[in-house]
């Protein structure tokens, strides 16, 4: 008797360990990105993920041979430029105190995405995560480059809009 009972105990420690495996895997993929679980905000189709460079007034969003460019003031590309180097300031930009307030709410950056071009300005989203919330909220791609680079969160643009607002580098 005490053996079958041992038996049973073994199975359900077995089954239970599988299911702790699986959820772990699940996780994993999840927080990589390999699952979105088809959420058409945060599904990356159609998007090209772009580095960021500056010039005078301007903010360069580019992919392979095709930059796009954004004109932005002084102080925007100062604080990407900060960013871009991992420089702060003697006192924080405005960026800087974004990022301190989401690390002190234990707030993730998952990523900036560029969608679109409106009244010739170009629009962002912006995703976040807490716990197991994420939502994302509309700004400025200027801001939102000079966010996500602070937290080294991957930044898209529309593949579309790079083609067409873009211009051939190569």
């Amino acid at each position: 008797m005490a053996k079958k009972g041992f038996r049973y105990d073994r199975i359900a420690v077995l089954i239970l360990g599988i299911i702790l495996i699986v959820l772990i895997l699940f996780n994993i993929l999840i927080i990589q990105n390999k699952i979105n679980f088809d959420i058409p905000e945060l599904s990356t189709n159609g998007f090209v993920k772009v580095d960021i460079s500056t010039a005078t007034n301007k903010v360069i969003l580019s992919s392979g041979c095709i930059s796009a460019v954004g004109t932005v003031s002084d102080d925007q590309v100062h604080s990407i430029e900060n960013a871009l180097e991992k420089i702060k300031d003697v006192r924080p930009l405005s960026h800087d105190t974004t990022q301190n307030i989401l690390q002190s709410y234990n707030i993730q950056i998952v990523m900036l995405k560029v969608t679109e071009l409106r009244d010739n300005n170009f629009i962002g989203k912006l995703f976040l995560k807490s716990g197991n919330k994420i939502t994302s909220l509309d700004v400025r791609p200027s801001d939102g480059i000079a966010i996500a680079l602070r937290n080294n969160a991957p930044i898209y643009m529309n593949e579309t809009l790079l083609e067409e607002q873009g211009v051939n580098t190569c």
